[in-house]
């Protein structure tokens, strides 16, 4: 969507209708390039943003909570320090260009009425918002423009305003002649039409000059005929008319937010208005840009600390290949010990030769010992190599398992970015891997952080689905939703599935408490469900286990996620 003068001729219409006469009775700046005014008239509160963004700059209305920041630029301070309890008179357009200025009825620090002004230009990476006293003098701005910036226009404090110029020294159509049309097509007759308009017209965008002109748009201003070119200007003279007297209106198709484009028609077909619409737009492309990046943000997080366990498991298993040549020391002390020869001599000897009844065929073993310690010391000596070894394998199988259940978990954390379909999903995963200290944790605000703790919020986010038998099949979105999906939240007597040894989300088959029968075919449904949300998705023959609620436990202090269960039976499908 692009924000040209013709959608801003429309936003300023929309405003004068709902605004004028009503008192902003707060100033917030949600962000460093962004201000939110609450206008207040006793009856509805309007939440105008303005947005200074080179990618999303805007005016619109928004109808969503938006996140109120307590910290303040100077800026928006001198905003609020004039602005709050002013009363907005009106509301234009200056020069039908993309600026907006908000002539307000303010008070002084004596209490005594003052008119400022409110200037919001909306230029891509050059956007700006300028207060201004009732001369038109600078009082402050967003951004401040130096002559070394800019040699023909300065935004500095206490200097006169000057809007921003028609450096092309573009035609309004409001002022278009015959004549004058005419011989604007005799001077550049190799154009087409849609980039004489472009170029020739102030206000008009490409997508404009596209509605304007439809199946005429590429054709070259010298083909045209008298006759086409009367019927251009008429054509042209109408719309500067009806922009002029405000008869003119832009409708979209609301079905498709992601390619909002206009059409100009004598009538509104919205459903809401332009100033929401832009916000919907908006909106919906800000928290995209958020969800793929906090996206690759988790993924980047999950596969480092996949790689870190997944090195610490192989230096563990070497470890434990190691150590499990520690029953051979407790035989080669037991042999020394009964080998009653060689415990009479006195002679120094490096190693001793014995039968190896640990061995079922009797073989003889060579036993290398240290030749200045005794028989019995170099037992002793064997049976301490064999405690230590021992008690290193039990260690070690103790630190694998919590290995092997922490890279289980990442895995499970990995699949359910991958399976997220929306910023609240990555948003409930980022909470998660910040809880259990994978990522530093933000400053932890009341509003942001109810999702993990809130188990109403928590059961409203699981996905359902509806068995063609009629019977609610529950999927867990996440390792959060996963415990609180099984262990809280589904009866005893419920089903639970999980894909075997394969990373995936908890699913539950509603039956009421057993009250409910659950036939074949809704098992495999659910197990198909159990499939595709697992890291199994793009294979065939999936192995799905399934058992009662009851059956399934959580361990005590393990990972979200991870449960044990008994008197499972399996499922086999293709997701």
């Amino acid at each position: 969507m692009i924000i040209d003068n013709i959608v801003v001729n429309a936003v300023k219409r929309e405003l004068n209708a709902k605004l004028l006469g009503i008192k902003i009775n707060k100033i917030f700046q949600p962000s460093f390039d962004s201000f939110l005014f609450e206008i207040w008239d006793r009856k509805t509160i309007f939440r105008l943003l303005i947005s200074l963004n080179q990618q999303s700059y805007r005016v619109c209305l928004i109808d969503r909570e938006i996140e109120k920041s307590k910290q303040a630029s100077n800026f928006c301070l001198q905003l609020k320090k004039y602005l709050e309890s002013g009363l907005i008179l009106e509301i234009e357009q200056l020069n039908f260009d993309r600026i907006l200025s908000f002539k307000i009825e303010a008070l002084d620090n004596l209490k005594d009425k003052i008119i400022v002004y409110l200037i919001v230009e909306l230029t891509g990476k050059y956007s700006n918002l300028i207060l201004l006293d009732k001369d038109y003098k600078i009082l402050g701005s967003y951004k401040a423009i130096t002559e070394e910036q800019n040699q023909e226009r300065q935004i500095l404090v206490g200097s006169k305003y000057c809007p921003i110029t028609n450096k092309h020294e573009k035609l309004s159509l409001a002022d278009l002649e015959l004549d004058i049309f005419k011989n604007l097509l005799e001077k550049n007759p190799n154009l087409s039409l849609k980039k004489f308009l472009i170029s020739s017209f102030v206000g008009i965008s490409s997508h404009t000059a596209e509605i304007l002109l439809g199946n005429l748009k590429d054709k070259k201003l010298f083909e045209l005929s008298e006759n086409e070119k009367l019927n251009l200007f008429d054509k042209f003279k109408n719309f500067a008319n009806a922009i002029q007297n405000e008869k003119i209106y832009l409708n979209f198709n609301l079905e498709d937010l992601s390619n909002l484009d206009f059409t100009l028609s004598a009538e509104s077909v919205n459903q809401k208005d332009v100033l929401y619409i832009i916000d919907d737009y908006y909106h919906e492309i800000e928290t995209k840009k958020k969800y793929q990046t906090l996206s690759l943000e988790l993924k980047k997080i999950v596969e480092v600390n996949l790689s870190k366990v997944s090195k610490k498991i192989e230096e563990q298993e070497l470890c434990l290949k190691e150590s499990l040549a520690c029953e051979k020391y407790m035989q080669f002390g037991n042999l020394l010990l009964s080998n009653a020869l060689y415990k009479l001599t006195d002679k120094k000897i490096k190693s001793i030769q014995t039968e190896n009844y640990y061995d079922e065929n009797n073989s003889v073993i060579t036993i290398e010992i240290d030749e200045n310690l005794t028989i019995s010391e170099n037992a002793q000596k064997f049976f301490k190599k064999y405690n230590k070894l021992n008690k290193s394998k039990q260690n070690i199988e103790v630190f694998l398992e919590k290995l092997n259940e922490e890279k289980s978990y990442l895995d499970e954390v990995d699949n359910f970015i991958d399976n997220s379909a929306n910023l609240e999903d990555i948003e409930e995963i980022n909470s998660e891997l910040e809880k259990e200290g994978y990522k530093k944790s933000k400053k932890i605000n009341k509003t942001n952080n109810k999702g993990n703790s809130n188990p109403q919020k928590v059961k409203s986010n699981f996905l359902s689905y509806k068995s063609e038998d009629g019977l609610e099949i529950l999927i867990g979105k996440n390792n959060t939703q996963n415990d609180y999906l099984t262990t809280k939240f589904a009866k005893p007597n419920d089903i639970w599935l999980h894909t075997w040894l394969t990373p995936g989300s908890h699913v539950i088959v509603v039956t009421e408490n057993g009250r409910k029968n659950v036939s074949q075919k809704t098992l495999l449904e659910a197990a198909t469900l159990a499939a595709k949300f697992s890291k199994a998705k793009f294979s065939s023959n999936v192995s799905v286990v399934y058992t009662k609620v009851r059956n399934v436990k959580k361990p005590n202090g393990s990972k979200p996620g991870f449960v044990i269960y008994t008197n499972e039976k399996a499922l086999y499908v293709n997701p």
